[in-house]
């Protein structure tokens, strides 16, 4: 999103812990972390327990499913777009699961491709379907179920230096349908050759389990997509797991974390450049971890 500084982190949606209100407000941060901007109610309606993506051009923010005040899902999705400094949204496709989605995955797959895994619809359990979907059309493609329904779960798109032209999408943890707590992981391999339709394999295979059974993590791939990490969460919310693969010979490296000073489930992570400027000294109001060392 543009802004006044280096960079600007918008946020939208939400939920009060204590009071439980439902928020359809965005916010945007320019550089300084004491200072947050409201340009007040942008989205077309409440959104909790969303999944979004930033569109290719970096000019728009794809807001999809969640839940508001009666808690079912939404199948509705929007875009967030900055216009003229002002924050404007409006309704995009629908989910392709007419019950809607809460909880699930929306990963970016190519510069015009994702990809929907799982979630909860309005029935409250766990799903196994999956879809990928064209962003310059929206059109919707059935691709496959996981072997194990989930909600709550962490994702994430590695590449695969080993055998050019191969992403592997990872789908890692969460809630299953009964509603108990998984260690569970399931990879999906793709081709990565212009978004081309028969791109996906359509065969989640089952990879490597968590350490610990994990759901409401965050996890962020660096940005050569080479490793996924997976912070916190309910159940170990103190840990952070990095996960590497050679195609389907993945595993999984507990790292230790120096400066963690609170467990922390429900989080968000992303990748940053290395030792950007505005990361440099304690400013108090986040933590990382360094790939190599596991360093604050």
């Amino acid at each position: 999103m543009a802004g006044g500084s280096d960079f600007s982190v918008l946020v939208c949606g939400g939920q009060e812990e204590k009071t439980n209100v439902k928020h359809d407000q965005c916010h945007i941060l320019n550089g300084d972390p004491t200072d947050w901007p409201t340009s007040g109610g942008v989205l077309q309606v409440p959104r909790v327990g969303a999944a979004s993506l930033v569109t290719d051009n970096r000019t728009s923010l794809w807001v999809t499913g969640g839940f508001n005040n009666d808690k079912l899902a939404l199948e509705t999705t929007e875009f967030v777009k900055l216009q003229d400094s002002t924050l404007e949204s409006s309704y995009g496709p629908n989910l392709p699961n007419p019950d809607g989605l809460k909880y699930h995955c929306l990963e970016k797959t190519g510069s015009a491709s994702a990809i929907v895994i799982g979630g909860q619809d309005k029935s409250n359990r766990s799903q196994s379907l999956t879809w990928s979907v064209d962003i310059a059309t929206m059109a919707w493609k059935l691709t496959g179920s996981l072997n194990t329904n989930k909600s709550r779960h962490a994702c994430g798109v590695l590449r695969d230096e080993s055998e050019q032209g191969k992403l592997i999408v990872v789908a890692a943890g969460g809630v299953t349908e009964k509603g108990f707590l998984t260690s569970t992981v399931e990879l999906l391999i793709l081709r990565d050759d212009n978004n081309a339709a028969d791109k996906i394999d359509p065969v989640w295979r089952l990879g490597p389990n968590l350490p610990t059974q994990v759901s409401n993590a965050a996890s962020a791939t660096t940005s050569g997509q080479q490793k996924l990490f997976v912070i916190g969460g309910k159940q170990d919310s103190s840990s952070v797991f990095e996960l590497q693969c050679d195609l389907l010979d993945c595993f999984w490296k507990t790292m230790t974390v120096h400066g963690w000073t609170s467990p922390t489930a429900n989080s968000l992570a992303l990748s940053l450049p290395p030792t950007p400027e505005f990361w440099q000294g304690d400013i108090g109001w986040c933590s990382y971890v360094d790939g190599d060392r596991g360093s604050k």
